[in-house]
């Protein structure tokens, strides 16, 4: 039954603002990689952004506290590549993505959206995929219409827009051609500072 996968000896790389400590996901939480900031400095999530999607992916499960993830037995990898303000540089991208890559990652999920293609990332995620390596990436919260937005554009990544109640579009969500599926995507409780939801 699908209530059986638990996403056991997945390793899901987040790559994104950072994941924080959490009572709610610190034994899933295997690595923390900073490719953001000078060496050496601690990947932490000023933004918030990361620790909130790593909750929704790998929170535990029966652990009497807070919520469950959609695969809460995962390992779940913080490969910081955004800086405070929550903006992605391509060549951190790349790295992040590159490490993810030579490490055993199994899945790399990008829940940001902007910026314009660039080669390089587009190679280091075609390696990935024919490596069998699942690509997520969000499409975005414009909302309104587009036809190309990256990282969900590049080939080989999966595009996800949100739905909102009674299954309907997010009113925050871009949509379009990018779109290969959705999911729930409007008020998801996950993880916030200090051990908080």
């Amino acid at each position: 039954s699908p209530l059986a996968v638990r996403g056991t000896g997945v390793n899901v790389a987040i790559l994104d603002t950072g994941v924080n400590p959490h009572i709610d996901i610190d034994t899933n939480l295997k690595i923390n990689q900073n490719f953001t900031l000078r060496p050496g400095t601690a990947a932490e999530d000023v933004n918030h952004h990361g620790t909130h999607v790593a909750g929704i992916c790998g929170a535990l499960q029966g652990n009497a506290v807070g919520i469950q993830g959609v695969a809460p037995s995962c390992n779940i990898w913080n490969l910081r590549a955004g800086d405070n303000q929550g903006l992605f540089s391509a060549a951190d991208m790349v790295e992040g993505a590159t490490y993810a890559s030579q490490n055993n990652a199994h899945v790399l999920n990008m829940s940001i959206a902007g910026g314009p293609f660039v080669q390089a990332l587009q190679d280091t995620l075609t390696a990935m995929f024919d490596k069998g390596i699942v690509l997520m990436g969000a499409n975005g919260n414009t909302g309104v219409q587009e036809t190309v937005i990256y990282p969900a554009s590049y080939v080989g990544v999966i595009g996800i827009s949100n739905l909102h109640t009674n299954n309907l579009p997010h009113p925050s969500s871009t949509f379009g051609t990018m779109t290969d599926f959705t999911a729930p995507g409007g008020d998801i409780n996950s993880l916030a500072p200090n051990n908080g939801y």
